[in-house]
Order: C-alpha cells, then structure tokens, then sequence
C-alpha cells in the first residue's frame, strides 16, 4: 500500500509540480518566465547603477533614497525563455527613472542595457501612479 501511494504521489508531483509556469509573449508564443530571483537580480543592478548616477549627480540624493525604500514598477515583455525587455523604473513626485534592459535577462552582462529620466509634467505632480499599470 505504501508503494502504490508513493508511485502515486511521485505521478502527482511529475504532472503538477514538474510543469514550469510558461508566459504569453507578444507574438502569442508561451516561453518560460524569469524567476523572481532573477528579475531580483535586475532590480538589484539598477539600484547599483544608480547609486553610481548619484555620484556623478544625475539623480539627486532623496531621490536615491526613495528609490532604495520603494520597490518599482517591473514590466517584462518575453521574446523567447527568459529573453526579451525588461523595464524596471520608480516614480518620484517629480520624474521617472527607469531602467531597460534587452535580449537575454539572465546574461552575466547584460549589453542591451540604458537609463533614462524624465519630468512628470506640473499639472501631474502629487498624483499617485495608477499601479495597475505595470512599471508606473
């Protein structure tokens, strides 16, 4: 009887747990997502770069510190298994930062990398960002 629960629970587990979750990518093809490790990876590498764009005075300090209290906005648009763009970005009062990464999101060094800031128009200002849309 234990056996045949074992074989039973090992088919479970095969079927179920064995099936990895897949994403619909633009062209309407399933392909395999970013784990929540790697897409960890690249929040972690833009709050590097940013704290490098500090130094250089490209961003200002609260908005350094904002950005290393707040979690951003992440939108991922898959082309292939864990490739494809990447936009990690935060919503200050008063500008975007946002960071875009392209092809392969788990490559040691990622090429297709670029930042980017722009100014949230006056009338704009102090109105929170809508959160069902992703990365604002």
């Amino acid at each position: 009887m234990k056996t045949i629960t074992f074989i039973l629970l090992l088919a479970g587990i095969m079927l179920f747990g064995g099936c990895a979750t897949k994403v619909t990518g633009e062209d309407g093809r399933k392909y395999q997502p970013l784990s929540a490790s790697e897409v960890q990876r690249l929040v972690n590498i833009s709050r590097i770069s940013l704290k490098n764009s500090l130094k250089r005075r490209i961003i200002s300090r609260s908005e350094y510190q904002f950005m290393l209290k707040n979690e951003p906005g992440i939108r991922i648009t898959y082309r292939g298994d864990r490739f494809g763009t990447a936009i990690i970005s935060w919503q200050t009062t008063s500008r975007v930062l946002e960071f875009r990464y392209e092809d392969d999101l788990t490559a040691t060094v990622i090429a297709g990398c670029s930042f980017s800031t722009y100014e949230i128009p006056e009338h704009e200002r102090g109105i929170m960002p809508d959160k069902s849309i992703p990365g604002r």
